[in-house]
């Protein structure tokens, strides 16, 4: 028996593969029998040293796909892999995203393979026509879906909405087989490389941080915890076949998260407050600045409109229908921000390097 990874070198994908190493209920003969598809072997010196099978190649090449479930006696698929950048065009996340998805699980229904376990993502649900000022708003898993159509939302909202359909529709023709989908709210832990990035440097900038006290709330997850959940839901995957699962642990305001990285640079946390209709007004301004710095990671990342949005709004997804199958979330939040902290910046020198080139310096070399 084996088991296919997609996106073993992303965050979530990294910690699934060692917790499907470590854990008992998806017995392994052997390291290599967990099969990952990597697009850069480069990246995936950590997964070599563990000893798994490296695969190289992506969702488009079908040879690769079906030789893979030709040359092994694969069992669980947990497809990661997606199109995340935000400098991504809707046909690139498209390609991968929605025709990457079609190509696994059509390899995947010609094989004797049994549970495939989808990766997407809560931002498929229809944030725009749920928004109540200054209250949280609320998504389940029967919460309505947004738009499907190129333009109507960001490209990677739409492209995550027309996979899970995909999924939907072979579950639908494949009644011997177990399809899940698990909807992941934001991920934080060793190596986040969103979140993190932009609360570092957001910390670093002469700016304020707390828009409205910081009050906006964000469902946030340990890595590891959905790892955990989707090893939990494979084992009795065939008793709910085509459903959907929030994977989304508790929520953290951007005050609690800016105190945390105050605390790991031992800096006062920032005091200073706009009020929401401050923000309001400025906030054509700063969807402009992102227009014009289109080459900026950081600035697509943190001026990004869900992170606008977040600022805003205060969303929280709930994971309920998890929690009522007896799954437990154990990883603390608050030490996965401080564990993706030490491994994003160990020395910390952000926060103080801005304008002292000899750290500029140090920080380029480590």
């Amino acid at each position: 028996m084996a088991i296919f990874v997609t996106g073993a070198t992303g965050l979530v994908g990294g910690n699934l593969v060692q917790y499907l190493l470590e854990q008992k209920h998806i017995h392994l003969s052997s390291h290599e029998d967990l099969i990952c598809l990597v697009r850069t072997p480069a990246k995936a010196i950590d997964l070599q040293s563990l000893g798994v099978k490296i695969i190289q190649g992506d969702l488009s090449d079908k040879e690769i796909l079906s030789r893979i479930f030709q040359e092994y006696t694969v069992e669980f698929v947990f497809h990661l892999a997606a199109c995340v950048s935000v400098h991504s065009s809707f046909d690139e996340m498209y390609r991968t995203n929605v025709l990457g998805t079609k190509n696994l699980l059509e390899a995947f229904c010609d094989s004797s393979a049994k549970t495939f376990i989808h990766t997407s993502s809560i931002i498929v649900y229809d944030h725009k026509n749920l928004r109540k000022r200054n209250k949280v708003i609320k998504f389940t898993e029967k919460s309505p879906i947004g738009a499907k159509e190129k333009g109507k939302d960001v490209p990677y909202a739409v492209t995550k909405r027309l996979a899970e359909d995909l999924v939907k529709k072979f579950a639908a023709s494949y009644p011997s087989k177990s399809f899940l989908i698990t909807r992941l709210g934001p991920i934080i832990g060793k190596g986040d490389r969103q979140m993190i990035p932009s609360l570092t440097h957001a910390f670093a900038l002469p700016l304020p941080k707390l828009i409205n006290h910081g009050k906006g709330q964000i469902s946030l997850t340990a890595a590891r915890d959905v790892a955990r959940a989707q090893v939990f839901l494979v084992k009795n995957g065939n008793s709910y076949s085509g459903q959907a699962f929030n994977i989304a642990h508790e929520p953290w305001n951007f005050y609690q998260l800016f105190n945390i990285v105050a605390e790991y640079y031992q800096r006062p946390p920032p005091k200073f407050n706009i009020p929401l209709w401050l923000f309001l007004m400025f906030k054509p301004l700063l969807t402009f600045i992102r227009f014009c710095g289109q080459k900026s990671e950081f600035t697509q990342t943190i001026l990004s409109p869900t992170a606008l949005e977040y600022m805003e709004f205060s969303y929280e997804y709930v994971s309920e229908k998890i929690r009522n199958l007896g799954f437990k979330f154990t990883e603390s939040v608050y030490s996965a921000v401080w564990e993706g902290l030490e491994a994003y910046d160990p020395r910390k020198l952000i926060p103080f390097g801005r304008n002292n080139k000899k750290l500029k310096s140090k920080m380029k070399k480590s």
